[in-house]
């Protein structure tokens, strides 16, 4: 579970880099394109670059997007874990917490029986079960 957290940590670092490399694709796309739409009437020109630029300013647009969705879901993913490694850990501390109290109720219970007494009989003892159990 921690490898697999550390796993989706560097996917996230990668996705944020990769984010950030295409802020200035985007801003550059931008102002070509709205340069070119803020020219005078006799001026704009509904050419092959004017189609070019929209086209390039759609693929753009789309990575980024994807990109993003891309980072949002292994974020989700990541908190996901994350939390779900947090609540094992704690049934863990509860577990062996809940080992050690019967380990020291067994350490304190030993003087309670005879020597000759095995682990099975004492078991036996503390359950009650002695009237339960055929015997050959």
């Amino acid at each position: 579970l921690e490898a697999n957290i550390q796993k989706v940590d560097r996917e996230i670092e990668s996705l944020r880099a990769a984010v950030a490399d295409k802020i200035n694709p985007t801003k550059l796309v931008e102002t070509r394109l709205e340069t070119r739409t803020r020219r005078p009437v006799l001026e704009r020109v509904q050419d092959k670059t004017m189609g070019g630029l929209i086209e390039e300013y759609e693929r753009v647009h789309t990575s980024s997007n994807m990109l993003e969705k891309k980072l949002q879901e292994a974020l989700t993913t990541y908190h996901g874990m994350y939390n779900h490694h947090q609540r094992v850990k704690k049934d863990l501390e509860y577990k062996n917490q809940a080992l050690e109290t019967d380990r020291r109720l067994m350490e304190i219970r030993k003087p309670l029986h005879k020597e000759d007494d095995t682990e099975f009989k004492r078991n036996v003892g503390y359950c009650h079960m002695a009237d339960e159990l055929v015997t050959d």
